[in-house]
């Protein structure tokens, strides 16, 4: 499986792979979002992703994985692209099975995504901070939908068209935060 990678992990991949390889191409359609078990991995350029979640080199053998928490991490939680398109579809999900005008379902939208991601409920005021953050978004992508568009287009599947573009980029916008929580990333 050839997934996401960053530019630059595709180039230095390319360059060191050319003689056996060729040029890395990621897959598309299904098999761009198989189990990571498939990943593609060449031991000198193992996937960046890998290595910033402590993916053990595959030198050895390792009973236990590390276990860090960087900020590194947190940035390719919020703008990895795989990351991105994953909070997008979660939130057309939300829309399409919360039916219902924005400020009416919001709360119910954001109650579901929460629970999704996390296992429970939020708190009341949990539930009211993510309501004005999503609010606040709303506004910033109204003053500039071109934001709006460019930030719904990441990945390889393609935006739900009949959904509100304003809307729905604040609504990821809220789950890619959500799905950076620590209580959403981690087992414990």
């Amino acid at each position: 499986m050839k997934t996401y990678q960053p530019e630059i992990w595709r180039e230095k991949a390319t360059f060191n792979t050319l003689a056996n390889f060729g040029v890395y191409t990621r897959d598309t359609g299904d098999k761009l979002y198989r189990r990571s078990l498939y990943t593609f991995w060449r031991q000198s350029v193992p996937p960046a992703q890998m290595v910033i979640f402590d993916a053990p080199s595959r030198e050895a053998c390792v009973s236990k994985r590390e276990n860090s928490n960087t900020p590194l991490q947190a940035f390719v939680l919020m703008n990895d692209e795989t990351y991105l398109e994953f909070s997008r579809k979660l939130a057309e999900r939300l829309f399409t099975d919360i039916n219902g005008p924005w400020q009416e379902k919001l709360d119910e939208r954001l109650r579901r995504g929460f629970r999704l991601a996390t296992g429970r409920n939020p708190k009341d005021e949990e539930l009211q901070t993510w309501i004005s953050f999503t609010n606040e978004n709303l506004e910033r992508f109204n003053a500039k939908p071109e934001n709006a568009e460019k930030f719904l287009s990441y990945g390889e599947t393609p935006r739900e068209k009949s959904l509100p573009p304003t809307e729905l980029a604040a609504l990821s916008f809220s789950m890619s935060t959500i799905l950076n929580l620590d209580e959403t990333i981690t087992r414990d």
